[in-house]
């Protein structure tokens, strides 16, 4: 495991990291606080592990397989910190609206201050001022919002999850089709991040590069409906999903093919660009891009990238 926001790298058991407890937990009284993991996270897990087994065990995929693939990359996108952040600004811009306008009551403003309690989260001069002070604020204040309850941004991950899963299917890619990318056997592997799904025009270093960060109408910047875009999920350290333009000329239809290290280290690198900090290998040593997209050993982008925010510090 590779946590380069915080500059430390240990090795761990799959089991052991990327965990948190109660993170899907409801608290509103009457609900089953395990809902969403029984409900939604349960079902989809039993759809998709059998294929996904088959998958990694044959390196093929047909037609459907791919669909329950893409469902895989969505639930993992919507799982995660990523996700459920696009979710509270969504949240949070609805609760502001309805203080500005009334619809959200004196009575639902209490609703979230019990949330708040009920999950621990009791902050005097955020979470439990008055339903006044509220809209006085969203009146005079532009850049303040309301913060969300957890119970009310999990019970929109079922609507984010579609958007993703709609975004990503074949018939939505125009002019694009997805490709099951099979790493050589010298090419090295493929790594994972606490948030693998990677959608983006271009890298840091080439022309047209702009962040992406963009889920339908959930935030700010590029919609990942835009057909320009390349998106990549890793499903292993030997296989990982993308997109590629159709050349109707050559009539390209390989669904799979083999990649080499630059593909992978291609893969790799936005992988990284897309995660919160944290990056996840099978192996100590991976291949990455640096600029002119030249191939280069993970453990010395680190250690680069370590030996400029030192440089940093005494400067």
């Amino acid at each position: 495991m590779f946590d380069y926001a915080r500059k430390r790298s240990y090795t761990s058991k799959p089991e052991k990291v990327a965990r948190e407890r109660d993170f899907y937990r409801l608290y509103k009284p009457g609900l089953d606080e395990h809902a969403i993991e029984k409900d939604v996270w349960a079902r989809l897990e039993g759809d998709i592990a059998p294929v996904l087994r088959r998958v990694s065990e044959t390196d093929m995929a047909s037609p459907k397989e791919l669909g329950t693939l893409l469902s895989l990359a969505a639930m993992v996108y919507v799982r995660g910190r990523s996700g459920l952040e696009r979710v509270y600004l969504g949240v949070e811009q609805q609760m502001r609206a309805g203080l500005q306008d009334g619809t959200l009551t004196a009575e639902a403003w209490e609703e979230v201050r019990e949330l708040h309690k009920l999950a621990g989260e009791e902050d005097p001069e955020e979470t439990q001022i008055t339903y006044e002070e509220a809209r006085r604020r969203v009146q005079e204040d532009e850049a303040w919002s309301p913060i969300a309850p957890r119970d009310y941004v999990l019970n929109r991950i079922d609507e984010l999850y579609n958007i993703v899963l709609d975004s990503l299917i074949p018939d939505s890619r125009e002019d694009h089709i997805w490709s099951l990318a099979v790493a050589n056997p010298d090419a090295g592997e493929f790594v994972t991040s606490d948030s693998p799904l990677s959608w983006m025009t271009a890298l840091p270093w080439e022309p047209g590069y702009k962040k992406v960060d963009r889920v339908d109408d959930l935030d700010s910047g590029e919609s990942l409906n835009n057909p320009d875009l390349t998106i990549s999920f890793p499903l292993n350290r030997k296989l990982a999903l993308i997109t590629r333009p159709f050349d109707r000329d050559s009539e390209q239809c390989h669904f799979r093919y083999e990649a080499t290290a630059g593909v992978v280290a291609w893969v790799n690198t936005r992988t990284q660009l897309a995660s919160l900090g944290t990056m996840y290998s099978a192996s100590e040593d991976f291949w990455l891009l640096g600029k002119g997209n030249r191939i280069g050993r993970s453990t010395d982008h680190f250690a680069h990238w370590g030996h400029l925010r030192r440089g940093a510090c005494f400067s």
